[in-house]
């Protein structure tokens, strides 16, 4: 799997917590994680409603939703699901698909992901034939498609995300991802993306925390 590295449920918590994502989902809101890896991010939504006095069973599990190319992680997924809480999160809500690849509908009201990080320049060479052309769809590239020539820095990060926003976050929407700095500064690789146009939908970024300073990830 490519930069797969999965976000401690402590920080999930703390995003649920944040942004309010709870309060949210418990009132009607669906909640997607677009590359979910083995579910944490969806747990620790779990988990904060439980902190509120809740039980399991009365949790909107089915208006949670993950996408996940890797059909092992999915699986510890839901192992670990019964063995912590004793329920299944219904079938139809993980898919096993690649968000970039495979005709995926689903639309939630809010995105919470923690996409793989790799630079165009590290992926693996058959991934860089297949998603060159993605890249350059979402308009991470300029015009030319010239930022992909060479060394080329832009991370597959940013195309998750465009990819996401753009095509599984309902209109007027909202979504909190980790994700390099490096996509919301300096010169380059992601000028375009900050940009925050894709195609034919615009988007905001109004809140942004550096957690240069701790060890997020171990």
């Amino acid at each position: 799997a490519v930069g797969a590295v999965f976000t401690p449920l402590e920080w999930g918590i703390w995003a649920s917590e944040k942004f309010f994502l709870v309060e949210k989902w418990l009132n009607g809101k669906t909640i997607l994680d677009p590359t979910c890896g083995e579910g944490h991010l969806l747990e620790a939504i779990i988990i904060s409603a439980l902190k509120r006095g809740l039980t399991i069973a009365q949790l909107p599990l089915h208006r949670l939703f993950g996408i996940e190319r890797e059909a092992s992680f999915l699986n510890h997924f839901a192992e670990r699901m019964y063995a912590r809480y004793g329920v299944h999160i219904p079938e139809s809500n993980i898919i096993h698909a690649d968000l970039l690849l495979d005709p995926v509908t689903i639309r939630c009201d809010i995105l919470l992901g923690n996409p793989p990080w790799c630079n165009f320049c590290d992926l693996p060479d058959d991934s860089k034939a297949v998603l060159k052309s993605h890249f350059i769809a979402h308009g991470l590239t300029g015009k030319t498609g010239r930022m992909l020539l060479g060394n080329s820095r832009v991370d597959i990060a940013a195309l998750i995300m465009v990819k996401a926003i753009h095509d599984h976050l309902r209109e007027n929407g909202e979504g909190g991802f980790f994700v390099p700095l490096s996509l919301l500064r300096g010169e380059g690789a992601h000028s375009e993306f900050r940009k925050f146009s894709i195609r034919d939908i615009t988007f905001a970024v109004p809140t942004v925390y550096d957690f240069g300073h701790k060890d997020i990830f171990g």
